[in-house]
């Protein structure tokens, strides 16, 4: 069950059509890499209509969240080189004039000195394991719903309403694997640790709080999600705009 912008887009215009939209929905933590990455994926199963409704959200599950690891196992020393960049402007030990590049590669060059090339990926697992939850749901519950409820040509309205739906159910899906990961990040500038890794760390929780303590602050997403959801919508909307568009010149 694959949708016509997902057959006539390549991934050049996948990546434009979604950086647009991430720029329309003002926030750059939208995904576009995930995206046009996940489409690209999503190709290589060969949906068609007559694809069970299992099997074509298990396809686009898998899609999404094969789309994620790969995003993080890009980014992730990135995103650590950038928390270590933050930490040496607080403690005065780089100043606020040197460029962004030079402040970056500086604090590579920092990690690899110190911790090698494991500081760089530190805790990258269970950042890895909450993305491929979160964007296997966000894109597999979308991508499988949105033909069955929705239909070939919905409104941008009822995208955003889906997506608000879709969007807001990943990221409570995924919540517990996030509540551990701060969880162990305060753990560890403790004097003294509470917790001997992930996993203890998760039953405690649930043994000692209670199980409701692993969505604590989840409600903050009730707002957080509309960006996210934006740009689900915005992207059909985007892509049906262009479509036309090459159609009409073609």
């Amino acid at each position: 069950m694959t949708s016509r912008q997902d057959i006539s887009l390549n991934f050049i215009e996948t990546f434009v059509i979604s950086s647009v939209t991430a720029v329309a929905a003002r926030t750059l933590i939208t995904p576009v890499d995930r995206y046009h990455t996940k489409n690209e994926i999503k190709r290589m199963f060969k949906q068609n209509s007559n694809d069970s409704y299992s099997k074509i959200f298990l396809e686009n599950f898998v899609s999404g969240s094969i789309a994620g690891a790969l995003s993080v196992c890009i980014l992730y020393s990135l995103d650590n080189a950038r928390q270590h960049v933050y930490k040496d402007i607080r403690t005065g030990k780089i100043r606020r004039e040197k460029g962004q590049l030079y402040r970056i590669m500086n604090a590579y060059k920092n990690i690899l000195a110190t911790d090698g090339i494991g500081g760089l990926y530190r805790d990258f697992l269970i950042v890895c394991v909450h993305d491929v939850i979160y964007r296997g749901c966000y894109f597999g519950f979308y991508d499988t719903l949105k033909p069955i409820l929705l239909g070939q040509n919905p409104s941008f309205f009822l995208s955003f309403i889906l997506g608000y739906s879709v969007t807001l159910v990943s990221h409570l899906v995924s919540y517990p694997v996030d509540t551990v990961r701060r969880r162990m990040r305060w753990d560890k500038i403790r004097s003294s640790r509470q917790y001997t890794s992930h996993v203890n760390c998760l039953f405690q929780i649930i043994r000692n709080e209670h199980i409701s303590s692993l969505f604590r602050g989840a409600n903050t997403w009730i707002i957080r999600s509309i960006p996210s959801a934006g740009f689900l919508a915005g992207f059909d909307l985007f892509a049906k705009i262009y479509l036309n568009i090459k159609d009409s010149r073609s």
